[in-house]
């Protein structure tokens, strides 16, 4: 079981250096075919717009997860979207430190933040996840989460 506990600027400061960063553009490397300047820009244009205040930018939350043994095992953010008739809530990341893996941490955090959105009057909430992720689609699957959209991409083959 975890714990949500608001990011301090840190925390944050550590968190937005190379890690989060870096998890990203290897992502969209991976997913997208970008090189790797091209992912690395994306990224800190994606950071920077969604957050343009950093840990103080509104309607985002960040949180460092603490375990039973009050150990930071990783961390979670969400954003709120949509009007005022029809908020939700979207995470943009989640994040368990590998030695954490395996150990239900990822189910528990996102347990945490369906009551934290719920408190909040939030409706529904939705999250991205690349097509490459088995482990977490699957546990977004076994918590209820429906694909709503879906990408697709074929690599064609180049005659030389």
């Amino acid at each position: 079981i975890v714990t949500l506990r608001p990011m301090g600027q840190d925390e944050f400061d550590d968190y937005l250096a190379p890690p989060s960063i870096e998890r990203y553009k290897l992502a969209k490397m991976r997913a997208n075919g970008l090189t790797a300047e091209e992912a690395e820009k994306s990224a800190q244009d994606d950071f920077k717009r969604l957050l343009p205040d950093e840990l103080q930018s509104e309607g985002n939350f960040l949180f460092t997860l603490i375990d039973e043994a009050g150990t930071k095992v990783g961390m979670v953010w969400y954003c709120v979207r949509g009007g005022s008739t029809n908020p939700s809530a979207f995470i943009a990341e989640i994040f368990i430190n590998e030695r954490g893996r395996g150990r239900g941490y990822g189910k528990s955090a996102m347990l945490a933040v369906e009551s934290h959105a719920k408190e909040r009057g939030l409706q529904r909430i939705g999250l991205h996840v690349f097509g490459f992720n088995e482990g977490a689609i699957g546990l977004y699957r076994s918590l209820g989460y429906e694909t709503t959209d879906l990408s697709m991409e074929k690599k064609l083959q180049q005659n030389l």
